[in-house]
């Protein structure tokens, strides 16, 4: 959650409404942003490390719930980690995504709502009222407005599953030892370089690839690699989550 007040006051809609419907079957934890939007590289950057490390944390406690529970028998429904990208700036959907695939969560989707032009209307309608959400103290004044609005807010929140689709956003599983590689290579030196390229282990090709993607940069003879800015504020986001 940015720090925008419209957004503050957005997401303690959503935390009231989901409450209201589902009880205490849902835990809801608000994460806060350090910026009120991701106008730069980095704010995206800073995004990315908040990110990663949430869900490096849920992964974690995904991976102890799963050794030391009955869900080592196939019998029982496996828990999962899955990212709902929508809303949000363009970037922070792209970047938590491929986050996710990186982390290895296990699906992520983007939901469309059919009648948007209707919801969105309907939002700009409601705004004030949401607003005002932010202005009072107690819960129970919150959750007041909540029923006096009840019927429009569950428009917004909670529309029937025929309106929406749920998007698949493709996924492809992106080997650990790899990451693992960038990352202890990173440790391994605090400064940008020079490294040797043989340090990496990595293909070739792969190594053009990183360079392309500008991770890293070379000498003439591609013997010694350097970090770039940019490949040190991404994998120290990355070693963040670690």
């Amino acid at each position: 959650m940015t720090s925008n007040e419209m957004v503050k006051a957005s997401t303690e809609l959503a935390r009231i409404g989901l409450e209201d419907k589902h009880g205490n079957r849902i835990s809801w934890e608000t994460v806060p942003l350090p910026f009120e939007d991701t106008l730069s590289t980095n704010d995206n950057i800073e995004f990315m490390k908040i990110a990663a490390r949430i869900l490096n944390q849920e992964l974690r406690i995904l991976q102890h719930v799963r050794s030391s529970s009955s869900e080592q028998n196939t019998d029982t429904p496996r828990r999962k980690v899955v990212l709902n990208v929508a809303g949000g700036r363009k970037n922070m959907c792209i970047t938590l995504s491929l986050v996710g695939q990186l982390l290895g969560v296990h699906a992520a989707y983007h939901v469309v709502n059919k009648n948007y032009r209707e919801i969105n209307m309907e939002l700009e309608r409601l705004r004030p009222i949401i607003s005002k959400l932010l202005e009072l103290d107690s819960k129970d004044e919150k959750k007041k407005l909540y029923q006096e609005h009840r019927n429009e807010f569950t428009v917004l929140l909670f529309p029937p599953a025929s309106e929406y689709d749920l998007i698949q956003i493709p996924l492809i599983p992106f080997p650990r030892s790899i990451v693992s590689r960038l990352l202890g290579l990173r440790v391994s030196h605090s400064t940008p370089g020079p490294f040797k390229k043989d340090e990496l282990r990595l293909d070739e090709h792969y190594i053009d690839e990183l360079i392309r993607a500008g991770l890293f940069t070379s000498e003439t003879d591609k013997k010694k690699l350097y970090f770039t800015d940019l490949g040190i504020k991404i994998l120290d986001a990355l070693l963040g989550a670690t």
